[in-house]
């Protein structure tokens, strides 16, 4: 309900019933999420909402904070509770946190880790679905995937942990280019040019 209110949708914004949700699980990751937006950017509260939600049972705003924590947004870097964070959402299915734990583990070249968590995300088809279930965007859950298959292809492509193969490496970022504007932006221009 208090997306709803946010975005000013059935509900009129009026601050004093945006308070009134705000003791939900679902209100304390939105406002995390409305304070990551680059229009309300204020990453310490973002931080704030994030680790409150995730207190109290929030697998979306537990990836979240492992991403914080992994790129030091909002808080001071720490790749230990990064890494804390993204498995722990990410055994409780959310796909946003599997994308960046296999950008955690290339990084620290952990490559056959990366593999198996982009060869999962490589084979996710339906996200609609995927993201009723897991109570997310769906640009959500294609960062997540995008993110996976990112690395999976750079493991291909220089044959890091398995064969070498990039025609399919190829085949892997056109589908992130197809998935995620801002990856293609942040990433994919690096590796492709």
């Amino acid at each position: 309900m208090f997306q709803v209110w946010l975005r000013g949708a059935i509900l009129t914004k009026n601050p004093e019933t945006g308070f009134h949700y705000y003791g939900s699980v679902e209100c304390q990751t939105a406002l995390g999420m409305f304070y990551s937006d680059p229009k309300a950017s204020n990453l310490k509260k973002a931080f704030h909402w994030h680790k409150r939600a995730q207190e109290s049972g929030s697998f979306i705003s537990e990836g979240a904070i492992g991403v914080m924590y992994l790129y030091g947004i909002g808080i001071e870097e720490n790749l230990q509770l990064a890494y804390h964070h993204l498995t722990s959402a990410a055994v409780l299915g959310n796909t946003y946190a599997k994308g960046y734990l296999a950008a955690y583990y290339y990084k620290r070249q952990m490559y056959d880790r990366a593999i198996i968590v982009g060869r999962e995300l490589a084979a996710v088809q339906d996200y609609s679905l995927l993201a009723k279930s897991q109570r997310c965007s769906v640009e959500h859950i294609k960062r997540g995937v995008a993110m996976g298959c990112f690395y999976l292809a750079l493991c291909c492509q220089y044959g890091y942990s398995m064969m070498k193969d990039t025609s399919f490496a190829k085949e892997l970022i056109v589908k992130v280019r197809n998935r995620s504007y801002t990856l293609r932006q942040d990433h994919c221009s690096k590796q492709t040019s």
